[in-house]
C-alpha cells in the first residue's frame, strides 16, 4: 500500500456481495477516479478509471461522506493481508469483506464478469474539489467497463 493522490472527480461505487459467514447479500463500496498519482509520481492524465482498495488512511471528510452512504465501512485487521485497512462490513452478522475477494477474485463485487454484474454497480460522483490523499492501492482493468455499463446516480 502506498500514498495515492486522487484528483476530482472522485466516485463512490456501490455493489453487493454475498457474505461468506451468514450467506446474505450486503452492500459494499469502493472509491474510483481517472486521474491520480502514486507516491508522488504522475501515473495518469485522465486514464482509465482506477478502483482504490486496501485503504489504510483517508481524510475524515471523505470517510464521513462514505459512511453517510454506507455506515458499515470500518478500519479492521485483515489476517490475509496482515494489515489494518478500511473494509466493508456485513450489516447482518458483522463479518468483514476482505478487499482481495472484492477486487481480485473473478465475480467479486468489483471484479464483474458479465454485463449484468457490471450494470449492478452504481456510480455516484462525490462532491470533492481538487485532490485528496489516501493510503492504499489501486486496480486497473475493469474501470472503463464499470463506467460504461454501470448505473450512474446523482452526486453524493
Amino acid at each position: 500500500m502506498g500514498n495515492l493522490r486522487l484528483t476530482a472527480p472522485i466516485y463512490l461505487l456501490t455493489s453487493r456481495e454475498t457474505c461468506y459467514r451468514c450467506g446474505k447479500a450486503a452492500p459494499v463500496v469502493a472509491l474510483s477516479c481517472s486521474k491520480f498519482s502514486d507516491d508522488g509520481e504522475d501515473e495518469s492524465e485522465d486514464s482509465e478509471p482506477i478502483l482504490v482498495s486496501n485503504v489504510s488512511g483517508l481524510p475524515d471528510n471523505l470517510l464521513n461522506m462514505i459512511r453517510a452512504v454506507h455506515p458499515h465501512y470500518e478500519k479492521r485487521r485483515s489476517r490475509m493481508a496482515d494489515a489494518d485497512y478500511f473494509m466493508n462490513i456485513c450489516p447482518h452478522c458483522n463479518a468483514h469483506f476482505g478487499d482481495f475477494f472484492l477486487f481480485s477474485e473473478p465475480e467479486g463485487a468489483f471484479f464483474p464478469m458479465d454485463d449484468e454484474a457490471l450494470a449492478a454497480i452504481t456510480i455516484k460522483k462525490m462532491v470533492i474539489e481538487g485532490e485528496i490523499e489516501v493510503d492504499g492501492s489501486y486496480h486497473m482493468g475493469l474501470g472503463a467497463a464499470i463506467f460504461e455499463k454501470g448505473t450512474v446516480l446523482g452526486p453524493l
